[in-house]
């Protein structure tokens, strides 16, 4: 039996002011979570912060090697490259001491000072004078501070939802609480990938004023860690907004704390990742039947603030910041790749093949996925019943395989791009970082996030929870879907819900043309709304009366 980390699932005892609950216990509850919740965001507003204010002497001087880069808001001497919509010199290149390998935009000062030779002028870059002259955007950089404003907010509000469900606060509380806890929380990523793109770019000392310059850039260790921190806090927020999801429907838990149970339970909770699943069956000494704690109001208000989450914030927001950073940000990364491996600072071959594997590995489960989600019979090749439960149902499906095969191309050209510069370290072959080359890996790299990652953490992470709540809260969906959600997911409790979509398909069979439609739709919406006063009410009451014998 191998037990794994998951969160709170089981109901508190009734509450830290119950009866046997000392002043000592109800203390050391308080500060555990306060103390967690410190120690498991502090370091992301640390390194953000340590990283802008690094020491001049670390900086990297743009001599034995060209530094590519991209420039979308132009400061001080470092003026933007992009040119209006003219994208094809939105990359840079710089080597300092030549002009010939130098791709620089005319508001750049030269990196070649006029009575200066190619030598001196890099034994210039390399000096501490030189280094005490740069300029470091990053300290005060408005994207670090309203970063740290959202690190300290996201913090302040997971310790509240904590003390709350531990006082005993009603989940309905506990749960708005916690939804605003993870908006601050996506949004500190949306500031954090555009502070990355800062970190990306090149630092600029003047030497002669108004005349040249020497350009730096971030040491290696320090820009993975530029580049990864706001990843790590992408893929944390990915999963807290997967587990809020689930909150609503097997009941709220302790943010900062984790509990090891005896992995048998979490397998029959019948959960789809159990590394971070909430688990909704699992039970200990004293058996507890499953109890509503939610009203269908307070449900259907969750989903909505949910669906501003997904849509709204995470796949709007979230999805367009970090798409305007994801461009030189993947360049860089790329680019500082190839040369470690072209030093010899990593092990090639198996580098090469793990990445490989999971660049292409989203697209193709993405598509797979997609396509399993047809309503087809590919066996039998024909349609599936439920597919008459979509409003024009042909048109549906054929904008559903146009989507599929437009983004099957996008994607798979995508990770061609991003994949070739390793493919060519492999074979020993130079690779050369200009200016075009950084541009496609910049649009591979939004692509592939874009159509690739969010897609993906949006089907695999949150639809089956997002369909879930939208089920529980009985919101009007296809009556084949409910039945679908429920038995896939039993860990979610869907059984009235579930009992409500196969009444009514039996007594309501699918419409036979494209008329019927509207209102066969029209009495399945009546049927989930717990206030209509409408006859088909008494249907309602029945299939409840059916599910609770």
């Amino acid at each position: 039996m191998r037990p794994i980390n998951v969160p709170q699932v089981f109901d508190l005892p009734p509450s830290l002011s119950g009866p046997g609950r000392s002043c000592y216990a109800v203390t050391r509850a308080l500060t555990r979570a306060l103390a967690y919740t410190i120690v498991t965001t502090y370091p992301f507003a640390l390194l953000v912060s340590k990283l802008s204010r690094i020491d001049e002497a670390t900086f990297v001087p743009c001599s034995q090697r060209a530094c590519t880069f991209m420039k979308i808001f132009g400061s001080g001497m470092v003026p933007s490259t992009v040119n209006a919509f003219n994208l094809k010199h939105a990359f840079d290149v710089v080597v300092n001491g030549n002009l010939s390998q130098s791709e620089l935009s005319e508001d750049f000062l030269s990196p070649l000072c006029p009575t200066y030779s190619a030598e001196h002028m890099r034994h210039q870059c390399d000096s501490r004078w030189a280094r005490d002259r740069i300029i470091n955007p990053l300290d005060k950089s408005w994207c670090r501070v309203i970063y740290v404003w959202f690190i300290t907010l996201w913090s302040v509000f997971k310790v509240l939802h904590d003390w709350l469900l531990l006082g005993g606060a009603h989940e309905y509380t506990t749960l708005r609480i916690g939804c605003a806890s993870v908006f601050f929380q996506l949004m500190a990523v949306s500031t954090a990938f555009l502070w990355s793109m800062g970190a990306v770019e090149v630092f600029v000392a003047e030497l002669v004023p108004g005349k040249c310059a020497c350009y730096y850039v971030l040491p290696e260790l320090e820009a993975i860690l530029a580049i990864g921190t706001p990843f790590l806090l992408f893929v944390n927020a990915v999963k807290k907004l997967e587990m809020v999801h689930r909150a609503p429907l097997v009941g709220d838990y302790l943010y900062y704390q984790q509990y090891e149970v005896p992995f048998r339970l979490a397998l029959k909770s019948g959960a789809v990742d159990y590394s971070t699943c909430l688990v909704g069956t699992a039970c200990g000494y004293h058996h507890e039947e499953w109890e509503e704690r939610l009203a269908i109001s307070e449900l259907r208000c969750l989903h909505t603030v949910h669906s501003m989450m997904c849509y709204v914030l995470f796949l709007g927001v979230v999805s367009a910041f970090v798409g305007l950073a994801i461009g030189p940000v993947t360049a860089r990364a790329i680019e500082l790749l190839t040369q470690l491996i072209g030093n010899g600072m990593l092990p090639l071959d198996l580098l090469v093949a793990v990445l490989a594997i999971a660049v292409w590995f989203f697209p193709t489960y993405l598509i797979l996925r997609l396509i399993e989600a047809l309503p087809v019979n590919f066996h039998d090749c024909q349609t599936r019943p439920e597919l008459w439960e979509y409003q024009c149902p042909k048109f549906n499906l054929l904008i559903r395989v146009a989507f599929i095969v437009f983004l099957a191309i996008c994607l798979f050209w995508a990770s061609l791009i991003l994949t070739s510069p390793l493919a060519e370290v492999l074979t020993q072959r130079h690779v050369t970082f200009n200016s075009r080359v950084a541009l496609r890996i910049a649009v591979a790299g939004i692509i592939y996030f874009g159509f690739g990652v969010q897609m993906f953490v949006w089907i695999v992470y949150l639809i089956p929870t997002h369909r879930a709540l939208f089920v529980k809260a009985r919101k009007p969906y296809r009556p084949s879907s409910y039945i679908e959600i429920g038995e896939n997911h039993p860990e979610f409790n869907l059984e009235k819900e579930v009992q409500l979509a196969r009444v009514f398909l039996k007594e309501n069979r699918n419409p036979e043309n494209l008329e019927m439609v509207e209102g066969w739709q029209e009495r399945w919406r009546e049927i989930l709304d717990p206030e209509s006063e409408h006859d088909d009410s008494d249907e309602a009451r029945e299939a409840l009366l059916i599910c609770s014998s």
